[in-house]
């Protein structure tokens, strides 16, 4: 089970630049385009699908009806509204998961609310641009609920996805969509199994799937599962707290070896320490082993590592952050393999919004995302942003 594989995206810089800057490593960073609120897109949460020369993508906010969008930037630059949400009262609200795309150019995503039951849907924008809901969620029978994270698609094209919600225990579930069906595959039991998974999942070509829950495990702190092709899950680390991290909110990515990383945001320790823990990236191997890579500080390198990792070929890792760098409001950073880490970019809180997104990466190495609003009254609703590296 693999990932959508998007084409090469070419975008005229000249054409949807208003903002460019240069780093100290060569890269550039460019605003391909800044939300302005209803009627258009604005308060983006996750991130961009490259496809056939488009930019996709889902807001949380605005739209005609302040509910969400999606939106198309084409090659060009010019961005197009495909749906606001909130259109009809079966209509999905606030999305906050990416967007993937199958073969023939379809486009699926979720929202965490609406539908027919008021629980979620998953939906449907096919390649001519017209919208429909593909599953509506249901409050009852153990069904999965409000999804906050986005789908991954098989060979087959069967959509899977994850809730934080809802399942036979009520302590979330994943779940499979096929031809329009849904079957909960999956339900969390809570500790020590896992319980609440609100983040996208990942998958091998064995058909395993990978994820992260906010709850359950030894301590109840969160874990990384394993969902094999039976649908029997295996709790690979139990996060224990502290500065080993605790309660996941975002993806996995995984190296051909089997080996997964991801981030764990900012969080108080307890009384006995003295400093606000910034968050972290770890790295578990396939016995479950887990390393810490890298801890933030809060200051230029970030803090706060909300956005899911990505990873290139090379094996450095790309990710951002919500807080800290220059001036506070976030990164965009590089990780290398000998742990050595890169501040690509840091958000001025100005045109450029405040903090990034999940990223996306393009066949050439180029990085794209979104960055959030600076703040509700702020006329910036946030930004689409490439950073073209050298």
């Amino acid at each position: 089970m693999i990932r959508h594989v998007s084409r090469k995206i070419i975008i005229t810089l000249g054409i949807v630049c208003s903002l460019a800057t240069a780093g100290a490593y060569g890269q550039t960073f460019t605003i391909l385009h800044t939300f302005t609120g209803s009627p258009d897109a604005g308060y983006p949460v996750a991130s961009v699908l490259l496809d056939r020369g488009n930019i996709y993508g889902a807001t949380m906010f605005d739209g005609a009806k302040q509910a969400g969008a999606v939106f198309r930037i084409d090659d060009d630059g010019n961005e197009t509204v495909l749906h606001s949400f909130g259109s009809s009262p079966s209509d999905g609200v606030f999305p906050e998961g990416g967007l993937v795309a199958d073969a023939e150019g379809n486009v699926y995503g979720t929202t965490g609310g609406g539908g027919t039951h008021g629980a979620g849907t998953v939906f449907k924008i096919d390649s001519k641009g017209q919208y429909s809901v593909v599953y509506s969620f249901k409050t009852t029978g153990g069904d999965a609920k409000n999804p906050a994270g986005g789908l991954v698609l098989d060979k087959a094209g069967n959509l899977y996805g994850t809730s934080p919600s809802g399942g036979a225990a009520a302590a979330g579930a994943i779940y499979q969509i096929s031809k329009g069906r849904e079957k909960v595959i999956y339900s969390f039991t809570g500790s020590p199994g896992g319980a609440s998974s609100d983040a996208d999942l990942v998958g091998d070509s064995s058909g395993n799937l990978y994820g992260t829950t906010i709850g359950g495990g030894a301590a109840n702190l969160g874990t990384a599962f394993k969902l094999n092709p039976g649908h029997q899950d295996k709790v690979l680390f139990s996060f224990p707290g502290g500065r080993r991290g605790e309660n996941p909110t975002t993806a996995l990515v995984r190296d051909a070896t089997g080996n997964l990383y991801g981030t764990i945001g900012a969080y108080y320790l307890p009384p006995s320490y003295t400093t606000l823990f910034q968050g972290l990236i770890f790295k578990l191997a396939p016995s479950g082993a887990e390393t810490v890579l890298h801890v933030f500080s809060g200051g230029e390198d970030g803090g706060n590592p909300h956005p899911t990792l990505v990873r290139d070929a090379a094996g450095n890792l790309y990710g951002g952050t919500g807080t800290g760098g220059r001036f506070g409001c976030g990164t965009v950073f590089k990780l290398e393999p000998n742990r050595h880490l890169t501040v690509l970019y840091s958000f001025t809180g100005g045109a450029d919004g405040c903090g990034p997104t999940n990223l996306t990466l393009d066949s050439n190495g180029n990085l794209y995302g979104m960055s959030g609003a600076n703040g509700f009254t702020a006329p910036n609703h946030g930004t689409v942003f490439k950073i073209t590296m050298p």
